[in-house]
């Protein structure tokens, strides 16, 4: 007979679920909320080195709030061009979409509002 530690027992989620549906609804709900909690409170680049940050709604709207005021500051001077922005910094710019992500890419940075700038009186974007 092989000693076998438990830490050399790698869980599959099949027998995870099984017993999962075994308890009562009572635990079940509070299995739910500590994992929800461990969810909020893990960083998503442990889950996935390559996901984009996870940003709070309310950072969301403030994040978006600023990047609308600068472009709205700043729109004519990047007019045709490729911005990335995180909130009112400028990270990068550039002629294409590609120019921009590449240069997040070389910088570690993901996670950064990516749009085309149109020209403020350019009314041929509004349809």
């Amino acid at each position: 007979m092989s000693n076998i530690s438990a830490n050399q027992i790698e869980p599959t989620l099949e027998p995870v679920m099984r017993l999962i549906r075994q308890l009562p609804n009572k635990m079940r709900q509070q299995l739910r909320l500590l994992l929800d909690e461990d969810l909020r409170t893990e960083s998503p680049r442990h889950l996935d080195p390559k996901a984009p940050p996870i940003i709070p709604p309310e950072e969301f709207a403030r994040k978006w709030e600023l990047e609308r005021k600068w472009l709205e500051e700043n729109g004519r001077e990047y007019a045709g061009h490729w911005v990335a922005l995180d909130g009112d910094h400028l990270l990068a710019t550039g002629s294409s979409a590609r120019e921009v992500y590449a240069a997040l890419k070389t910088a570690g940075i993901s996670g950064s509002l990516v749009m085309r700038v149109e020209h403020p009186d350019d009314l041929s974007v509004i349809e």
